[in-house]
Order: structure tokens, then C-alpha cells, then sequence
């Protein structure tokens, strides 16, 4: 796989990954065929900023609006738009992924999903990874990295070299969320 495809692929997905509660919020609302801003807050345990931030941002893409219809208490206040329908079917997959193997959410960076999805290509040493991953921090990426070995999504091998080398590569756990980030990439 070319360098240039994983640089492309990759800035598609920054951009769904820049909003930490995008994922969760779309998945929230295709699951539930549409919901009210507070409920999205509180379900989702995230800041109202954040879950603003995620709102404006798929509104931007066209993926969610503003439901017509609001007005009654029953009623969704945001809805998924068609466009938006595929993105929010892999928000869900990708969402159902963690959860059936014990992984919360708020325990990921807005950056993990942006490595599993580099990680695809094979094995990455730390550099590198922090030179596709363009925008984190050496700080955050090993904030993320972390988090992402702990679960079991991410190996973590130490070369027994001079200096000691270091790669990262998905382990077959965490090669299974890859499908739906594929897909979201494409989307994106």
C-alpha cells in the first residue's frame, strides 16, 4: 500500500476523528432514528460543548439536520440526513465493535481511531506513526497509545536492539474495527 493512499485516507478520517464525540453521537442517532440535543449530552456523558462541536460538524458535512418537524416533545430534535444514514451505520458497527469487547469510549483519545486506521497497513515504529498521524502531539499520540495496548487493540513490540526499537501493530481484536473506519473513511 502506497504512502500517498495512507496520507489520503488518513485526512479523510482526521476529519471525523477532530470532534471526540462524533463517533458516538452518530451512532446514537441512527440506533435511535434520530434524538434531542440533551439526551445525546447525558446519554453520552460528554461536555454540551462537545456534543455541539459533533453537531456542528456533521451538520457542516450534511449528515445530520435540524429535524422539520421539532416541535413536539416526542420528536427527535436532530435527525440523520441520507447522506448521513452510511456514516452513522458505521458509527454504529464501529461503536458495537468496542462495546462487545469491554471498551468504553471516553477511555480513547480523539486519536484512536485515527491510528487503528493507520495501523491497517502493518506495523508502524513510534516516528512514523507520529508523522502520519499529523496534528498530535509526540504527548498525545502516547496518551493514546496507551489506552489502545491496554484493550488489546494495539501490540506493542520491543525490539531487543541498540537503542531499543519499538513497533505497533493491530492485534487481530483490533483489526476487526477495521472495516467500519474503512468505511467511514470512504465516506468521509
Amino acid at each position: 500500500m502506497s504512502r500517498k493512499f495512507l496520507v489520503d485516507s488518513f485526512v479523510d478520517l482526521r476529519g471525523v476523528g477532530d470532534t471526540r464525540w462524533l463517533v458516538p453521537a452518530m451512532a446514537m442517532l441512527y440506533d435511535r432514528k434520530g434524538e434531542k440535543f440533551v439526551t445525546l449530552w447525558r446519554s453520552l456523558g460528554a461536555s454540551q460543548s462537545g456534543i455541539r462541536a459533533a453537531l456542528d460538524t456533521t451538520i457542516a458535512r450534511g449528515w445530520v439536520q435540524r429535524n422539520p418537524g421539532y416541535g413536539h416533545p416526542m420528536r427527535p430534535e436532530y435527525i440523520l440526513t441520507k447522506k448521513g444514514g452510511a456514516a452513522g451505520e458505521a458509527c454504529s458497527q464501529l461503536m458495537r465493535g468496542l462495546t462487545e469487547r469491554g471498551v468504553k469510549w471516553k477511555s480513547l483519545s480523539k486519536w484512536s481511531m485515527t491510528v487503528i486506521h493507520t495501523l491497517r497497513a502493518g506495523p508502524h515504529r513510534f516516528n512514523e506513526l507520529a508523522a502520519t498521524v499529523d496534528g498530535a502531539t509526540d504527548r498525545a499520540l502516547v496518551m493514546c497509545l496507551k489506552p489502545l495496548v491496554t484493550h488489546g487493540l494495539v501490540r506493542r513490540t520491543v525490539e531487543d536492539t541498540f537503542p531499543p526499537s519499538v513497533t505497533y501493530a493491530l492485534t487481530p481484536t483490533g483489526d476487526s474495527l477495521v472495516r467500519p473506519l474503512v468505511q467511514l473513511a470512504k465516506i468521509a
